[in-house]
């Protein structure tokens, strides 16, 4: 269990999240579009997921706080 609902700030909920992410999105790509997956598209959208992921969980655990 990723408790992302719970503790949406912990580095384990976060990797859960963004590895869930990366292979559901990737598994409608193919199960969509049929074709095969580009190496470059799955590394390059790894990354992407992670750092947008992380820098969303960043910027509302800073909101939160300014707000506390």
């Amino acid at each position: 269990m990723s408790r992302s609902w719970t503790k949406p700030f912990e580095r384990r909920s976060i990797i859960i999240t963004w590895l869930a992410t990366v292979i559901v999105g990737l598994a409608l790509r193919r199960l969509v579009f049929g074709d095969g997956i580009a190496t470059p598209f799955i590394v390059v959208a790894t990354i992407t997921l992670g750092v947008l992921i992380a820098l969303g969980r960043a910027l509302a655990k800073r909101l939160s706080r300014s707000r506390s």
